[in-house]
């Protein structure tokens, strides 16, 4: 098991299920439909303010901020083709998702890039936070993906990030 540091479990809550960062206004929560899903230290965090993983390591969350300012509807798209660029990439979908008050752009893709050189899934949502951008991350290599898969979507659909707050109106 991985060492916790005071950063994360400061803001673990629900007995250590669920992440909340009040300043980037982001939650996520441990997946319950498959066992051993676990928060990451900060060692294997690379800068992340929070990760998670399968109990077998094979598969990943991860969230953050990222230092960009633009909609979704252009960031998304940009992202997607820069990563196109990469050896091996195959895109799988590129889109804007609204499902209730949540909106994101939703981006999911092979390619080449494990240490190893196997194939690895990545499933990326973007969201307009408080203070920007949110990225948040889902991958594994592909030949088990497959396998966490509905763990990794509940974990992507638990997401919670606080919305911009609304543009004054003309006059106000």
């Amino acid at each position: 098991d991985a060492v916790l540091d005071a950063a994360l479990q400061a803001r673990l809550s629900d007995g250590g299920r669920t992440f909340r960062d009040p300043e980037l206004g982001l939650a996520i929560h441990l997946p319950q439909g498959e066992p051993g899903w676990h928060w990451e230290g900060a060692e294997r965090r690379h800068g992340a303010p929070v990760s998670l993983a399968s109990a077998d390591g094979a598969v990943r969350v991860f969230a953050g901020a990222m230092a960009v300012e633009m909609p979704l509807d252009a960031l998304g798209p940009m992202l997607a083709r820069h990563a196109a660029d990469g050896r091996g990439y195959r895109e799988i979908a590129s889109r804007l998702v609204r499902r209730g008050s949540a909106e994101f752009w939703e981006i999911e893709s092979e390619s080449g890039s494990s240490e190893d050189g196997a194939r690895v899934h990545e499933r990326r949502r973007l969201y307009r936070g408080l203070h920007g951008t949110i990225s948040v991350t889902a991958l594994g290599r592909t030949d088990r993906y497959g396998h966490h898969e509905a763990a990794l979507v509940e974990a992507l659909d638990g997401v919670e990030v606080s919305p911009l707050p609304a543009a004054p109106s003309p006059g106000s």
